[in-house]
């Protein structure tokens, strides 16, 4: 226990001074309301991951592998020996979740994101019969919602995933950019 923690615990209990006395079962139970950790059975965290967002990756092996995709509001890091396909997925989600209207922060860390690539990617998110016009409308929407941020070395890495958390609160920049909207070092 955390020094002066004692202290607290006798307030919870309503417990004065340093004597002993009788605890009710009333006060035992606010004490375990308090302190207590929420403690989650097997269906109690499926209830939870079922609350949880998917958003697809645009490979259905890969979506199935995860059990339906990425979790939304989740950083996802990939990691592979060279020429695997990491950066071809995380190009594909990109473009997948944006196609589906989420804004999405591409953490680039090796200068490669290809606005060309997700275009690509993108014609599988339109039906054979839609009209020019209408698929470039689209696609220009799609990239619109892809903010990119280049970063080069760890501690800007932890900058930025700093910056997300803040703006997953609400606290700063536009909803679901995580507050980087406007930052100098973005692509689009």
């Amino acid at each position: 226990m955390a020094p002066g923690g004692h202290r607290e615990l006798l307030q919870l209990l309503g417990i004065g001074g340093g004597g002993h006395a009788e605890v009710s079962a009333e006060r035992l139970e606010r004490l375990y309301r308090e302190v207590a950790p929420q403690i989650l059975d097997g269906p109690a965290i499926e209830n939870q991951l079922s609350l949880l967002n998917f958003l697809p990756t645009g490979c259905d092996g890969i979506d199935d592998l995860l059990g339906g995709g990425l979790r939304q509001g989740q950083v996802t890091e990939l990691t592979g020996e060279a020429g695997t396909g990491k950066t071809q997925l995380c190009m594909s989600a990109a473009a997948s979740a944006a196609a589906l209207g989420h804004r999405v922060v591409y953490v680039d860390t090796s200068g490669s994101f290809s606005a060309a690539r997700v275009k690509a990617f993108h014609r599988g998110f339109v039906t054979a019969d839609a009209a020019p016009a209408e698929v470039e409308q689209h696609l220009r929407l799609t990239l619109g919602l892809i903010t990119v941020v280049r970063v080069h070395d760890v501690l800007a890495l932890f900058k930025v995933l700093e910056e997300l958390g803040l703006g997953a609160g609400g606290r700063a920049g536009m909803p679901g950019d995580g507050g980087l909207e406007g930052r100098a070092d973005l692509a689009a």
